[in-house]
């Protein structure tokens, strides 16, 4: 619950609660004009400091939102959701250690929550430190083992990577089999279970491991459209890098159509990539 424990008067509740009301309705802006009104009103009511970061985080404001929360913690220090987020946006920004600093603070609070120790593995493992970064996502995994949540397969995927860096490629196809059948949104075990087989040489067994995956997103419709199409910008993004020009066409040409290609190329690249491929 995005609601603190906190003394209010009944003219900051009003606030407080039409503010709420709007970020559960994902109306970050109109959220954050009535949080402004309430802190006018009473700027060192600090619970409309917490509300007005998370608005300005999910509108991917960091830098705004950081400065909320700090406001925020600098009077209540030990909040773990405040905490929590401000890793968030830490990492988001760049600060590592930062980031890893905060979770680590978080988790001294709640040492339940799998998801900071799944965050906070993934800063571990960017650093290169595999060995408090496996600890950290075998940790997310006991504690949510009996879970399809997105932490649970990005802990099974980064253990994966890991074990893939250290040459152990059997124990990271084991890895992402496991993530695979934890949610079937989550394309990332499928992108690498491909790329082994096709770094291995075994071309169609790589083809066969994307299709299959490609046919199950889109069966999902709505539901898997994202994935599906993150999909097929990042494996013909891959395929071209390998020289696979035939197989990577129609996937870019799909990712132009749909205007996505994220951050793997721009549309002037994405076509002067497409160009390439034809003529190959």
């Amino acid at each position: 619950s995005l609601f603190l424990s906190e003394v209010i008067t009944k003219k900051e509740k009003e606030y407080t609660n039409r503010a709420n009301e709007l970020i559960k309705n994902e109306k970050y802006e109109d959220a954050i004009n009535t949080l402004d009104s309430s802190i006018g009103y009473d700027r060192y009511y600090c619970l409309n400091h917490y509300l007005k970061g998370y608005a300005l985080m999910k509108m991917k404001k960091n830098n705004q939102a950081l400065t909320e929360y700090d406001i925020y913690l600098s009077h209540h220090p030990k909040e773990y959701n405040a905490l929590f987020s401000r890793g968030y946006i830490k990492a988001e920004i760049g600060d590592t250690l930062g980031a890893i600093n905060d979770y680590s603070l978080a988790i001294g609070i709640n040492k339940k929550n799998y998801t900071a120790y799944e965050n906070r593995g993934h800063l571990f493992l960017k650093q290169g430190n595999y060995k408090a970064a496996l600890n950290d996502l075998d940790k997310a995994i006991k504690i949510c083992s009996s879970c399809d949540c997105w932490s649970c397969c990005y802990a099974y995927d980064n253990k994966g990577f890991i074990y893939l860096k250290k040459g152990d490629t059997t124990t990271a196809v084991s890895l992402f089999q496991k993530s695979t059948t934890i949610n079937k949104y989550n394309y990332y075990p499928f992108f690498q279970l491909a790329s082994i087989k096709l770094s291995q040489g075994f071309k169609a067994d790589a083809l066969q491991i994307f299709t299959k995956a490609l046919n199950e997103l889109k069966n999902e419709g709505k539901n898997g459209e994202v994935s599906y199409n993150y999909f097929c910008v990042y494996w013909g993004k891959y395929l071209v890098e390998k020289n696979y020009y035939k197989e990577a066409l129609p996937l870019l040409k799909y990712s132009l159509e749909k205007n996505s290609y994220g951050d793997c190329f721009t549309e002037a690249n994405l076509r002067e990539i497409i160009k390439k491929c034809e003529s190959e």
